[in-house]
């Protein structure tokens, strides 16, 4: 009966799946690229990244890092840079496609994961029938959250979809399943955050954590199980730190030296904080109401920093779920865990949901609080924690028409009609705003074709400038200045998040329009990208030069070529670790299959014993 009910929710998932995906595309398909090749604004950042991580990949092949590039700037870092994402998907895609088609199909196998992951979280962990699965797998297949980041170019937070499978390999314990299985499926869930780190997505991090965080404690509060969970998120933090040490502590140098970002956008009153809430998942809006409430203005705050919907029939079930989390909860709850457990899960999905409004309300008292906290007070970008209600948002409206009497008995018309309704209210709000995003992906897809027809030099000869008509040097994303490095021209200026809005945190440096190798007062027109991250270890400023004494490493980097530099202890021992946890790792997610092939192993070998005994004189 069990491989029965496994075999319906095989068959409904894919046969929903390929339906919602079929639509996703149709959708998605209008931004990748739109209109006379435009796409979003900051795919300026990374469709160049992917072309670099491609020059990288001829000279080195895939498992060299690329811990410097001399393609912009005159020379960065790649490696410590916490947006690089050079062993990701998207990359390893941009080695057989150009870069354009690496993004769209990333766009489509994650948003694919998403659906099956959440699927899969409803089905199993949480004991949802198949109908309610399927509502709920396509609700957060389309949040606003990742269709919107993924149209205008935050492509980092591609692995936001890989939440619900973090949290249903977190949670699928909760009665216990052995050691073996507890390795298993600790280390896939400790894979996925680490594959968030390498492919860019290290802010979106402290969001994705209290996401998996809510999911699994609502998990604990329905069903028990709260030592399985807190022991299998402990070995997947531990795993995932130990992969990522090298790239974490390299990042960490590398901010150091260039600490602070813009305020983020806040709401100085109470309701407005609720109104943005509310209207960011629930609504279609066009975010002119909500921008008005914001203070910390300095910049424009696009309509993508504001879209997270789930639909305002999200919101009903919403509620209704968390009645009936509540309700169990004070009569006993539905496993035999004890009630403190339980209330401790409880009190962790509350405490998480207050984060978001805590960092959007412009308090001092809040701000204070928030500078002294490890993670927080390096966080930028306030408005996108609304993100963790996304995934327990969708479980507690599944858990609402599955688990409450009233809704139950009408689940199947609550489906039928809840994705088209979901569909209206998607289509209702603005998509002006996507539809005119502006950077020019063709130049970046014509030269990614030059480079596979090998008609790119892959070595830096001169640095350039790009200045508009008036004179004035362009450092904003720019689709010319994005390519300079296929022609073999580093930019001087080229756009960075980490130096600040039009590089106010980085000088030129010295440096001049001009032959690389050029030689003036000791010093080459080439920065060496190592005084960036470990200046005290290499004996320079931040962003200094080679020198003539360092020829030789200078004309590796330029050629896109590791060159020795020197790193503190603690990147030794990072590295150390992060090499040490991958075999660690991949011997903990074979286990369980690797013990299943030994009996078969050893009948393999005393039958070869026995014919080898039978021939034998």
């Amino acid at each position: 009966m069990f491989s029965s009910i496994r075999l319906t929710h095989l068959k409904i998932a894919t046969l929903s799946g390929v339906a919602s995906m079929a639509a996703f595309h149709l959708l998605m398909r209008n931004f990748f690229p739109g209109t006379l090749g435009r796409m979003g604004h900051d795919y300026s950042y990374f469709l160049p990244r992917l072309l670099d991580g491609y020059f990288w990949w001829r000279q080195n092949g895939i498992f060299s890092i690329p811990w410097f590039t001399p393609s912009f700037l005159g020379g960065a870092p790649y490696f410590p840079n916490p947006q690089s994402m050079y062993h990701s998907i998207p990359q390893a895609l941009a080695l057989v496609m150009d870069p354009v088609s690496a993004v769209y199909v990333t766009v489509l196998l994650f948003a694919a994961a998403g659906f099956a992951g959440f699927y899969a979280l409803l089905a199993g962990p949480f004991r949802i029938s198949a109908a309610v699965c399927v509502l709920g797998a396509f609700i957060f297949l389309f949040n606003g959250f990742y269709i919107a980041r993924m149209i205008v170019g935050h492509f980092s937070f591609h692995s936001f979809m890989l939440a619900p499978w973090i949290i249903f390999f977190l949670v699928r314990g909760a009665n216990g399943r052995g050691s073996m299985a507890l390795g298993r499926d600790s280390a896939a869930a400790g894979l996925m955050l680490a594959y968030m780190a390498s492919s860019g997505g290290l802010a979106l991090a402290p969001v994705m954590v209290m996401a998996i965080l809510a999911g699994g404690s609502i998990h604990v509060a329905a069903y028990g199980g709260l030592r399985s969970f807190a022991l299998r998120f402990t070995l997947a933090g531990v795993i995932s730190l130990g992969l990522s040490a090298s790239k974490i502590v390299a990042v960490m140098s590398f901010l150091s030296w260039f600490p602070g970002r813009e305020p983020s956008p806040m709401a100085g009153e109470i309701l407005g904080v609720v109104y943005i809430l509310l209207s960011a998942l629930f609504l279609p809006t066009d975010a002119k109401v909500e921008t008005l409430l914001l203070t910390n203005r300095r910049y424009f705050v696009g309509l993508h920093e504001l879209d997270y919907s789930i639909s305002p029939v999200a919101l009903i079930l919403i509620v209704i779920g968390g009645y009936y989390l509540i309700k169990k909860l004070f009569s006993g709850g539905m496993a035999k865990s004890p009630g403190l457990a339980q209330g401790a899960a409880m009190a962790s999905v509350l405490a998480i949901s207050l984060i978001p409004p805590a960092l959007i309300y412009d308090s001092p008292a809040i701000s204070s609080l928030v500078k002294s906290l490890p993670v927080l007070k390096h966080s930028t970008g306030h408005l996108r924690w609304i993100a963790i209600y996304i995934p327990m948002g969708v479980i507690l409206a599944a858990m609402a028409i599955e688990k409450v009497d009233f809704l139950a008995r009408r689940k199947l018309f609550i489906v039928i009609a809840g994705v088209p309704l979901f569909i209206f209210f998607s289509m209702a709000k603005s998509w002006e705003y996507y539809l005119h995003q502006e950077f020019n992906s063709r130049p970046v897809i014509r030269a990614y074709h030059q480079a596979r027809a090998g008609e790119a030099p892959f070595k830096v000869s001169h640095l350039g400038i790009l200045a508009e008509k008036d004179g004035e040097l362009i450092t904003r994303p720019h689709s010319g200045v994005a390519v300079m490095f296929a022609e073999g021209i580093s930019p001087i200026w080229s756009y960075d998040p980490i130096f600040g809005y039009k590089q106010r945190k980085l000088g030129d440096g010295g440096l001049v329009p001009g032959p690389v190798m050029e030689q003036t007062d000791g010093l080459l027109n080439l920065r060496n990208p190592a005084c960036f991250v470990y200046p005290q270890e290499n004996g320079c400023p931040p962003g200094g030069r080679f020198t003539t004494t360092q020829r030789a490493e200078a004309e590796l980097f330029r050629s896109y070529r590791p060159f020795e530099f020197h790193t503190p202890k603690r990147q030794k021992i990072a590295n150390a670790i992060s090499l040490a946890f991958i075999p660690l790792a991949l011997l903990a997610l074979l286990a369980p299959w690797m013990a299943l092939l030994a009996p078969w192993m050893a009948r393999r070998g005393h039958e070869g014993a026995d014919e080898a005994s039978d021939r034998s004189p």
